[in-house]
């Protein structure tokens, strides 16, 4: 979705919005 767009991978968007 938004963070697929943005090319950043899936594991560090969890990180993130762990965060």
């Amino acid at each position: 979705d938004l963070h697929q767009l943005s090319g950043v991978p899936m594991e560090i968007c969890t990180a993130q919005t762990t965060l």
